[in-house]
């Protein structure tokens, strides 16, 4: 519990503070809950062509082509990047999206909760960040 307990007051400072390092302190922290699976990226943000992802190993930027492009219709090129990479502007944003972006980890994880087994080894964590999600009807 006390991986929900530390979440908690991190979710706390990063609402009543204006510290870049929190945001991504808290980004660090929930990226622990965030399933080993492509298709388990959380939307962050969206600045010009370019969204950023919450996954399993950290934060993702995908560029969007223009249009114009003419470059073939699935290919996106994405990037792993350090959360000292995140732009300060992507970071203002992930504090005032904060109640979307859990309330999407919150859904991303019902679903992929209901779909293993409760031997594996992330299941008890993740039960727990969404029985502690549910509690705080302020986020959802």
């Amino acid at each position: 519990m006390t991986d929900i307990n530390d979440l908690d007051q991190i979710i706390k400072q990063v609402k009543n503070g204006d510290d870049p390092e929190k945001i991504k302190m808290l980004l660090s922290k929930l990226q622990e809950f965030i399933p080993p699976n492509p298709d388990n990226m959380i939307e962050l943000d969206r600045l010009g062509n370019r969204s950023y992802f919450l996954t399993n190993t950290g934060v993702v930027v995908r560029f969007a082509p223009a249009s114009e492009e003419g470059l073939p219709f699935l290919y996106i090129p994405t990037r792993n990047i350090s959360y000292d990479e995140i732009p300060l502007q992507t970071l203002n944003n992930i504090k005032r999206n904060l109640n979307r972006i859990l309330n999407d980890i919150h859904y991303t994880l019902s679903i992929w909760i209901r779909s293993i087994p409760t031997s594996h080894p992330m299941y008890s964590r993740v039960q727990s960040l969404i029985m502690y999600l549910n509690n705080q009807s302020n986020l959802l």
